[in-house]
């Protein structure tokens, strides 16, 4: 009986597949990031970052040897861009890098798990 169980779990993987990257989305406004703090297992997601704001944002990513951001530098309101990335447990920042966007608020924390 275990042997046949083993033998129907075994059917259930298929060799050489792996999950899809999980979605994570941060919108951009006057000046804030949300959401403010994130939680996230380790592993490698899609981020998008969308522009709810009213002037020109872009996001930045940075911590535990990682530096990663959205295409365009800077993208007008109502737009979204994105990146890959994959996450090993540590605590990052995301940010918007324009014209001390940051300093006024708009940075998050990351802890990876």
């Amino acid at each position: 009986m275990l042997a046949a169980l083993l033998l129907i779990l075994a059917g259930c993987s298929v060799p050489g597949s792996t999950a899809s990257p999980e979605s994570v989305t941060i919108h951009l406004s006057e000046y804030r990031l949300d959401p403010h703090a994130l939680t996230l297992g380790e592993g490698t997601y899609n981020v998008a970052a969308v522009n709810s704001g009213t002037i020109s944002h872009a996001l930045e990513l940075t911590g535990n040897g990682i530096d990663v951001h959205t295409k365009d530098f800077a993208y007008p309101p109502g737009h979204s861009e994105g990146f890959q990335v994959t996450l090993r447990p540590g605590t990052y920042q995301f940010f918007c890098p324009i014209d001390g966007h940051r300093g006024l608020g708009m940075q998050a924390t990351l802890v990876v798990h």
